[in-house]
């Protein structure tokens, strides 16, 4: 069931709360990391996830369920990571 990923009133089992909460976990670091990045260019932890995805090369293909989701989308446009931004979610991602 594809709601687990993107509903959030979906009633989640057990195991997926686990698998979930496990993910977070591990994954803390680089949101800090992207959060901070964030916060220093005045964009979303999203626009950040999509504009690197642009900076790799390849078209992210966003979805938006609401117009704040579709504000992001658009955020992620127009601008760069820049090399050391990139190598910074890298090595944080590598860990």
């Amino acid at each position: 069931d594809d709601s687990v990923l993107t509903s959030t009133t979906s009633k989640k089992t057990s195991l997926e709360t686990k698998d979930l909460m496990k993910y977070a976990s591990e994954m803390g670091p680089l949101l800090a990391v992207m959060e901070d990045i964030a916060k220093k260019r005045g964009k979303s932890i999203a626009q950040i996830a999509l504009n690197y995805v642009i900076c790799k090369g390849a078209i992210p293909i966003p979805g938006a369920g609401n117009v704040s989701q579709l504000r992001d989308n658009i955020g992620a446009m127009n601008w760069r990571l820049s090399k050391a931004e990139v190598k910074e979610l890298e090595r944080e991602s590598d860990d």
